[in-house]
């Protein structure tokens, strides 16, 4: 049985559903993923949002991944609902 392992690939990412929730009020990113730029890691991290015409979209951010840090977002929903 073959094992399928997503492998980060040079300018190419997806991002992952989150379902950390956080009762404390911070903010927390609903879309998580990585991507490779120039043989560099990032992380990306994106927040639902809806504009104020009632457009859905999706802000992020992207900053170099510390390798040795605990992921703040392991959790993935895998259901269809992009927003």
């Amino acid at each position: 049985m073959s094992e399928n392992k997503y492998e980060v690939q040079e300018g190419k990412f997806s991002l992952n559903k989150s379902t950390i929730k956080h009762e404390d009020g911070k903010s927390h990113p609903n879309w998580f993923g990585e991507t490779l730029l120039n043989g560099i890691k990032y992380k990306i991290a994106g927040w639902t949002s809806e504009s104020q015409a009632g457009n859905k979209y999706i802000s992020c951010t992207i900053k170099e991944k510390i390798e040795n840090s605990t992921p703040e977002t392991n959790k993935v929903d895998n259901s269809e609902d992009i927003l």
